[in-house]
């Protein structure tokens, strides 16, 4: 839940020693660089990230033009796994860059020639592709070029033009007849006739648009027919043609695939590390690299440059003074949980300080899941599918399958307590889980919910939202707390905790009594889930929630009287406040509540979709494909659907009580990489 502490580094070295210092402190990893703003870059490390961003883009265009794919694909990862990356040894950048640019310029001249004969054949193929067919269509209507452009009345004129500029080309030509017709899936034949006074007009107009008249290219017989003929012939060899350079593309695609995508990675890399390093400040002879690292890590990096460099380091006791200087967040998560800070990370890393809410997402995001999913059945295909990618996935990919076969158990635990698999009674079949059954959700007898359990689920679920967002309110006052935010604390973090947990209580008390206000007072019966008499829990909810709302309303206007807040008006610090109470919380801690009944409602879709599909077992066997791929259907629609509401509900409803996420992320010096680990050479 705490943030890992880091300390600002400062480390003065001589510029002739900055490159030496990129490669130490790659090799160290755990440094994040600050880079001052108005700073000189080195000539060297300039030098060098320019070689390495050429290299990734020339290596990056190749892959393009390849068909490469930077990540592989979902099958791939499950059925061939990921293969281990690849060590590459240099004794610095300058000879790690130049390595690679040594490795791949024979490969790129190869694969670019390869490229550049088969983008000739294709022209070649489509330029007599549009030709066969102008020459059908001339042959089908028996057109004598010649005899066309010999008239003298007429101007006859048949061009081969875009199908997109047809409508341009008759609206500039009114008055002139303009007819065309499909010859392939980008052009057109275009046959054009004007009085021969128009003539000029007409060639000005087809010059505008790069058009000439169509001729038979002197290599073919000058007879349409026979044209026609000769060309389909060529139009075979060269489909022959092009498939045996489709062929060589992808024979030097496969073989040296691999090793153009490890090459750009490692281009990159380079480029990502220079890049950052080559600002040295504005000293002549020496280089100040600033950044910062994890305190635990001080004594290490001083053990490692330390020897080397002047090494400076100022640690931060201070919220305030930390965030001024634009401290990152490091947040310091285990294996597990670090599987959930990507959902934390879609609202923004947290302050340096601040509640960082990754270990209880990686408790209730799984939980909340698998209500909406619950489903013996399902929830077993979701753990299989998330093992999978966590056992064969790359290290980017085994934090979702870490989420998915959370979600699949709570899904599974979730269909054991209401007995379903695959939307069918788990009892009958499986009979020896039945003991688990505690809610039987649907009534398979009747193919319709059990509207108690469904009530009960209901209930559930409010008293499961309502337990987190008092966790986010606490979470808002320890960070009012940790941030020394003393008077914010007192006047509006505690008072609002105050009143939901009060206001909840006063509902509770209002269950209690029946729904009536006339027993609120009188009424002995017990209090829902607290067990105390209603009138207790109506008098103690009552007289704190006045409370809270009496220190909320009169609060600031005390703390600007005794200086602890910028004065302004009281009358309109006192409207603003009542305001933003009764129109802005109260009403929101309401539909915040309520939202959480999302849960209850995406469950009994998930059912009701299982019983509609479950009545295709009437067909008989025939049914089982169709049960099959419904199944698959509703794990990837409903399975998605959950995801986003599950989201919803920790990013809009509970991250606004406490979490802002303006921080700015550590980022290690090394990004992380997917095929190639570079290994500097002492």
């Amino acid at each position: 839940m705490a943030l890992t502490p880091v300390a600002k580094v400062s480390i003065v070295v001589p510029r002739k020693d900055l490159a030496q210092c990129a490669k130490e402190l790659a090799r160290f990893g755990w440094f994040h660089v600050s880079s001052p703003i108005n700073s000189s870059h080195d000539a060297l490390l300039t030098d060098l990230s320019g070689r390495a961003y050429r290299l990734y883009a020339e290596l990056t265009e190749l892959a393009n033009d390849l068909g490469l794919k930077e990540a592989p694909q979902l099958a791939e990862l499950l059925f061939g796994g990921v293969s281990k990356k690849t060590m590459t040894h240099s004794k610095d950048w300058e000879d790690l860059i130049t390595k690679v640019e040594g490795r791949v310029e024979p490969m790129i001249q190869e694969v670019r020639s390869k490229l550049d004969a088969l983008r000739e054949v294709q022209r070649q193929y489509n330029e007599a592709e549009t030709l066969s067919a102008a020459l059908k269509l001339i042959s089908r209507f028996r057109l004598d070029l010649k005899t066309a452009a010999g008239l003298r009345r007429f101007k006859l004129v048949l061009t081969i033009a875009k199908r997109e500029d047809i409508e341009e080309i008759g609206a500039s030509l009114p008055g002139i007849l303009v007819l065309g017709e499909a010859l392939t899936k980008s052009d057109s034949v275009l046959l054009l006739a004007a009085p021969s006074q128009e003539a000029d007009r007409l060639e000005k107009v087809l010059r505008s648009f790069e058009l000439k008249p169509f001729s038979i290219p002197p290599d073919l017989p000058q007879s349409p027919p026979q044209a026609y003929e000769t060309i389909l012939k060529r139009l075979i060899q060269l489909e022959d043609k092009l498939l045996g350079q489709k062929q060589e593309v992808s024979e030097v695609s496969a073989s040296i695939g691999s090793e153009i995508k490890s090459s750009r990675e490692v281009a990159h890399v380079a480029y990502s590390v220079l890049e950052q390093m080559k600002k040295a400040g504005n000293l002549i002879r020496f280089s100040q690299v600033e950044g910062f690292v994890p305190l635990e890590s001080v004594d290490d990096l001083r053990s490692r440059l330390g020897a080397k460099w002047p090494i400076f380091v100022e640690e931060y006791s201070s919220k305030e003074v930390a965030e001024s200087d634009g401290v990152p967040a490091l947040m310091k998560n285990g294996d597990y949980f670090r599987s959930f800070e990507s959902i934390t990370l879609t609202q923004g890393p947290p302050r340096y300080g601040e509640t960082d809410p990754t270990p209880f997402i990686s408790l209730a995001f799984p939980i909340f899941y698998g209500v909406m999913f619950g489903d013996l059945g399902h929830g077993l295909v979701l753990l299989l599918l998330g093992l999978l990618l966590f056992l064969r996935g790359s290290e980017s990919v085994k934090p979702w399958g870490t989420i998915l076969a959370t979600a699949g158990v709570s899904a599974s635990a979730v269909g054991l307590i209401i007995g379903e698999f695959f939307g069918l009674s788990l009892g009958q079949i499986i009979p020896a889980l039945s003991q688990f059954t505690l809610l039987e959700f649907v009534e398979h007898a009747h193919n319709s919910l059990n509207v108690a359990s469904l009530f009960t689920i209901l209930q559930a679920t409010i008293l499961m939202g309502i337990a987190q967002l008092i966790l986010g309110f606490t979470f808002s006052v320890v960070n009012g707390i940790k941030a020394k935010e003393y008077t914010e604390v007192l006047i509006s973090k505690i008072p609002t905790l105050t009143m939901y947990v009060f206001g909840v209580i006063f509902g509770l008390a209002f269950i209690g009594a029946g729904y009536r206000f006339s027993g609120l007072l009188t009424s002995s019966a017990a209090t829902p889930i607290l067990g105390i008499p209603v009138s207790v829990a109506t008098y103690v909810g009552s007289v704190a929630l006045v409370s809270s709302l009496g220190l909320m309303l009169v609060g600031k206007p005390v703390a600007m009287k005794m200086g602890k807040l910028p004065k302004e008006s009281l009358g309109l610090a006192v409207f603003m406040d009542f305001i933003e109470i009764f129109l802005e919380k109260i009403p929101g801690f309401l539909a915040n509540t309520v939202s959480y009944a999302r849960l209850a409602v995406l469950l009994t879709v998930h059912a009701s979709l299982l019983i509609a599909l479950n009545l295709a077992w009437s067909l008989g066997p025939a049914a089982l494909p169709l049960i099959v791929l419904g199944n698959l259907g509703i794990i990837m629609l409903e399975g998605l659907i959950v995801f986003i509401q599950d989201l919803r509900l920790h990013v809009y409803e509970w991250f606004t009580k406490f979490y802002e996420g303006s921080g700015k992320l550590f980022n290690r010096i090394m990004p992380n990489t997917k095929l190639i680990e570079i290994v500097f050479e002492e």
